[in-house]
């Protein structure tokens, strides 16, 4: 009986043993360098992870790269039979990534997601750096095959997978220009050690910098908070303040003029019929377009005509490139003369 004791006591530590030194391994992390799959992350803890060697805890990520092995099965069984390459390596600007699942026959790839059930919906879904990471892989395969590919996210729930979302994406030429320009100065903040500025949007009390995790209950933080923030309060402290933007509220009183009064009269009234024929327009407008529908062409009527196209407009994404260079370098102060006329209440 006390042999069969001990026989279950050394079963239990071998399991022990053989499961800790799986999530010690999982861990474990190789010798940090730029990826694909970092350019959306925080460019500031990117390039000082590259430069100290320094990354984060992966401690508690090792539960949820499990999960994400599992959930890559459920993957490559549903697709069995076709054409399918795992881990399929991609470079952009000497940069590589990995794409989980690429079918080249069809020009297509999927990457494989794992997520807490209560961040499986819209408010959350698809996270902005996986975004960014897809873009990333569809530009890399266009540089690699003259090819514009397909690919999708497949978000999978840890706590029911039956709830996974799918987004779908194509490939784009401004995301691949864009994505150009951040490596590049992602590299330039690397060789050169001049770091990014922290993105404007982000909060020192929340993800990614400090933030409460589900998996481990518990704070956590980025390794580079204290550097960030901390030199952040000190440039805060140290800048010198900016001229009041309040300064109209302490402009002096004047009495005003019969003959200026008369411009100020015309001028408001200029301005309230602006306003209502604004708005008059606008109702119309969208008035034309439900009559309409998703109609496109010309319309020749006997005193009007009409044209209605579509056409594609593109606009400088400066929030996301506020994450990889300061933007307030290029800003130029400008003064401006601001007219407010208003009709003071008969009493």
């Amino acid at each position: 009986m006390e042999d069969k004791g001990k026989l279950l006591v050394a079963l239990r530590d071998s399991v022990v043993n053989r499961i800790r030194s799986y999530f010690a391994e999982v861990a474990k992390s190789d010798q940090p360098r730029l990826r694909l799959s970092a350019l959306g992350l925080c460019p500031r803890a990117t390039v000082l992870s590259v430069r100290t060697g320094i990354t984060a805890d992966l401690s508690e990520a090792a539960g949820v790269l499990a999960a994400g092995h599992l959930f890559e099965a459920i993957i490559a069984e549903t697709f069995e039979g076709e054409e399918i390459i795992p881990q399929y390596e991609v470079t952009l600007q000497e940069v590589t990534g990995h794409i989980d699942f690429y079918f080249p026959q069809r020009k297509f790839f999927i990457e494989c997601k794992t997520i807490a059930a209560a961040r499986c919906s819209p408010e959350f879904l698809p996270v902005e750096h996986h975004v960014v990471q897809v873009h990333a892989y569809l530009s890399a395969l266009f540089e690699m095959t003259g090819e514009e590919h397909y690919a999708a996210i497949v978000y999978f729930p840890r706590e029911n997978p039956r709830l996974f979302q799918v987004f779908t994406f194509a490939y784009d030429t401004s995301w691949h220009s864009e994505l150009v320009l951040r490596i590049e100065l992602l590299k330039h903040a690397i060789e050169t050690g001049e770091l990014p500025p922290v993105p404007a949007d982000y909060d020192a009390t929340k993800f990614p910098c400090r933030w409460f995790s589900r998996i481990s209950r518990m704070v956590v933080q980025c390794p580079f908070y204290d550097q960030c923030w901390q030199g952040r309060r000190q440039e805060q402290e140290e800048e010198p303040k900016a001229p009041d933007e309040n300064a109209a509220e302490n402009l002096p009183v004047y009495d005003m003029p019969d003959d200026l009064e008369e411009i100020v009269a015309l001028l408001h009234s200029i301005r309230t019929e602006k306003k209502a024929l604004e708005e008059q327009e606008r109702a119309a407008r969208k008035q034309l377009l439900d009559k309409i529908g998703r109609l496109r062409g010309r319309w020749v009527g006997k005193e009007f005509g009409l044209q209605v196209h579509d056409e594609q407009r593109r606009t400088l994404d400066t929030k996301a490139l506020a994450k990889v260079i300061d933007l307030d370098a290029y800003r130029k102060a400008t003064v401006a003369t601001v007219v407010d006329v208003w009709r003071r209440l008969q009493i």
